[in-house]
């Protein structure tokens, strides 16, 4: 039992790609439900029979890729594939269509390919799983490492400030004592105006 649950674990697929078929034609819709059944790594998860029901299913379901017919009722494909594009980045749209000639409007929507109705079916199964696969994240780029020089330079910037800072504070008490000696000499102010101290002038102060 043990060796049949691990067999069954290893054959499940890492990711499967979730699909939105977005098609007016009923009997094409239920080909495409059928196909994708068979297929362990492809998973049909929602279908809409026009455009409009398309954005309204795709905002829901926010799949990993649209399948989308362009000539449909209420809203066409390529309008249907702006508004996705507009709401869901991580959605990817293929226009899958029965003839060529709407190919560079629908491919300006930001649709990652354009597929004929009769292309091959293992040509339509691989083109869905190569775009719906899940996209690697650019990796974070490392800081730059600093060169010596640059080492050096912080340091030493780094000691002229705290010098810089300490002389600062070395003058404050010296210009205090100065100060104060300055007032003892020459006089203090009382009352808003100097007057000459008693010690400087021999005698009492003058009177206010």
């Amino acid at each position: 039992m043990a060796r049949m649950v691990l067999s069954i674990q290893a054959d499940r697929p890492s990711h499967r790609v979730r699909i939105l078929a977005v098609d007016d034609n009923a009997p094409l819709r239920a080909s495409l439900r059928a196909l994708l059944d068979l297929e362990a790594d492809l998973e049909l998860v929602g279908e809409a029979a026009d455009g409009e029901e398309g954005v309204e299913r795709a905002l829901a379901l926010r799949p990993d890729v649209v399948l989308l017919d362009i000539e449909m009722p209420r809203l066409d494909g390529i309008e249907a594939a702006r508004r996705i594009r507009a709401e869901l980045a991580e959605t990817r749209i293929i226009f899958f269509v029965a003839e060529t000639g709407r190919r560079e409007e629908a491919m300006r929507t930001g649709a990652e390919a354009f597929l004929l109705k009769d292309t091959p079916i293992d040509t339509i199964l691989q083109t869905i799983r190569d775009i719906g696969a899940p996209r690697a994240r650019p990796p974070t780029p490392e800081p730059p490492v600093p060169s010596a020089e640059q080492i050096v330079g912080v340091v030493e910037d780094e000691i002229a400030a705290r010098r810089g800072a300490a002389a600062e504070r070395d003058r404050r008490p010296a210009a205090g004592r100065a100060q104060r000696r300055a007032s003892g000499r020459d006089g203090r102010l009382v009352g808003g105006r100097a007057s000459v101290s008693a010690r400087a002038r021999g005698g009492r102060p003058a009177a206010a």
